[in-house]
């Protein structure tokens, strides 16, 4: 899959690899809608959120928060 990604960022220029992350972001909120949470910022509903990035829990007790809190609307 990374070198999927790798060799497409080669091909396509940058302009239009970040419209293109715009969709794929704005199609993940798409389908990532439901009723199960909301997000405090954009006022949608989500089923699911996303990761934060924090790896184990030694992290996430450190930094106060949550393995799954990003809103997927937010993200660019």
């Amino acid at each position: 899959m990374k070198r999927i990604k790798v060799f497409i960022k080669r091909i396509i220029p940058i302009t239009y690899y970040r419209k293109m992350s715009n969709i794929k972001n704005y199609l993940k909120s798409i389908f990532l809608f439901g009723f199960k949470y909301k997000c405090i910022f954009c006022k949608v509903h989500f089923r699911k959120l996303l990761p934060t990035g924090l790896k184990n829990d030694i992290d996430i007790n450190l930094m106060g928060g949550y393995r799954y809190t990003l809103c997927p609307d937010v993200i660019q």
